[in-house]
């Protein structure tokens, strides 16, 4: 009787411990996926650097143009007022050159390449815009700096020219335009974007690169946590533009970040896009659901293009002392006198927006953002969103005290995932990592509860049994105990 109490006791440990190992799985499931996920780094290959190589879903381009609509008021002293075209929608074609070296370090060469959609776009390449004429603005920061004899030579030809003028999208964008002022200008100052004889503001940045990026490709235990984190650009580990202190290279590149777990995401991440010129922070900001799966968003906070309350960084990075919200990026830009912010000035100082007129900055249009799975630290719906303004004065001669320097809006982009793409993304994750996760943790659960009910219904039969053998064997001692009496 003993041994079977001991037998059955037995095995209702051994459905209990089957229990306990099942509910210490299902809590362990993120652990393990995490684990597993990241240990799948960008190896020679493997999946995941196939992916990287050559990003197989629909990126698209968004550019929208300002048009200003009262230039001749805008000449007399008035604000500027704009008028918003497009978006003028372009296809993107991404495809790397990659090789990897010692230290786990991965090398790559990433080209784009811009095709326009007609079809998707609201407005036509031979749309006009009344803009900035991005020569005539940098001839106005020089003309200044230049010897006499060249001074003498350049103004009589900006004096037959005012700093707006009219050109198509097409021409304003990638195919550029023809300008004799543009090839002159280019034989003083070779590092100039003029390429064919023409000039845009983005025809330098098609069918181009960044030059070579080194990041960790994340594929040992002492790098996984790092994966495509950037530790050199152009084999140098320091941006050329800035002196110490402020030419740091880190973060990544906006294609991909280390995992990490949902429950505990990172309080900021790093983004280095060498077209902003310096690395930026995005702020997690709160967690959204996308087609049934939990995405971290990471977005911009007021650090965003501006002074960094650091007096070392604000002297070699931010030397014109520009408000909250714009940067200066003359220094990577081949001395043109651009100023990078956020669409429509979001975030920026208040005196920025209201020296102009027709701008509406709102987050969910303007603001630039990325929605990460953290499991794969693959931004599901980014927004990579930035405007370029030009900083410009109303007539040539600046040193006149009616004659104020303006910052002044040209064009804004926003770099998306198309909805159907986004929405391809989204369901390819459920399916092939949250849905085998739901079902083994329904299997464990159940498991659980299957081991607990049989090593409590077999503890109970087993005792009960064992209760009515010795109730049995206590009244028949009893009765033996009677007749022998």
């Amino acid at each position: 009787m003993k041994s079977r109490g001991i037998a059955g006791l037995g095995i209702s440990c051994a459905f209990f411990l089957v229990a306990c190992l099942s509910l210490l799985a299902y809590l362990k499931i993120p652990s393990f996926l995490q684990l597993a996920v990241s240990r799948s780094g960008l190896s020679p290959g493997s999946f995941a650097a196939d992916l990287f190589s050559a990003i197989p879903f629909d990126i698209r381009q968004n550019v929208y143009m300002f048009n200003i609509t009262n230039s001749e008021d805008f000449f007399n002293g008035a604000k500027p007022r704009f008028k918003q075209l497009g978006p003028y929608i372009f296809r993107i074609g991404l495809r790397k050159q990659m090789t990897w070296s010692e230290g786990d370090l991965l090398t790559f060469r990433e080209n784009r390449k811009f095709w326009f959609d007609a079809d998707l776009s609201h407005g036509h390449l031979n749309d006009t815009v009344y803009t900035v004429d991005p020569i005539y603005a940098m001839a106005q920061e020089v003309i200044d700096e230049l010897p006499e004899f060249l001074e003498r030579l350049f103004r009589p030809l900006l004096k037959s020219r005012k700093v707006l003028f009219k050109h198509s999208v097409d021409e304003l964008l990638y195919n550029g335009y023809s300008d004799s002022l543009a090839e002159l200008a280019h034989l003083i100052k070779p590092n100039l974007p003029v390429i064919g004889g023409k000039i845009g503001y983005l025809r330098a940045f098609n069918d181009t690169d960044d030059g070579d990026i080194t990041v960790f490709a994340g594929t040992n235990p002492f790098t996984k946590d790092k994966r495509n984190l950037i530790t050199q650009w152009n084999h140098k580990k320091t941006i050329p533009y800035y002196g110490d202190g402020c030419n740091g290279i880190w973060g990544a590149n906006a294609e991909l970040f280390p995992s990490f777990l949902s429950s505990s995401p990172p309080a900021q991440i790093g983004v280095f896009l060498p077209l902003l010129c310096r690395p930026w922070s995005l702020h997690f900001n709160e967690t959204r659901q996308e087609n049934g799966i939990e995405l971290a968003r990471f977005a911009t906070g007021l650090d965003i293009f501006s002074p960094s309350n650091s007096s070392q960084i604000e002297q070699c990075a931010q030397p014109a002392g520009w408000p909250r919200g714009v940067f200066d990026v003359r220094a990577c830009q081949h001395s043109f006198p651009a100023l990078i912010s956020l669409p429509h000035f979001l975030h920026s100082d208040e005196k920025i927006l209201d020296a102009v007129d027709g701008l509406t900055p709102n987050v969910t249009e303007h603001d630039f953002h990325l929605d990460i799975f953290p499991l794969l630290g693959i931004p599901v719906r980014p927004a990579i969103r930035a405007q370029i303004n030009v900083r410009i004065w109303r007539h040539l001669d600046t040193s006149q005290s009616n004659n104020p320097p303006i910052v002044y809006p040209v064009l804004w982009q926003e770099i998306v995932l198309s909805e159907s793409a986004i929405s391809y993304l989204s369901t390819m994750i459920w399916y092939i990592i949250l849905l085998p996760e739901t079902t083994l943790r329904v299997i464990l659960m159940l498991l659980t509860i299957l081991s607990v009910s049989l090593a409590v219904s077999y503890a109970y039969t087993s005792f009960s049994k064992v209760s009515d053998e010795e109730t049995e064997s206590i009244l028949a001692s009893a009765e033996d105990s009677a007749a022998s009496s």
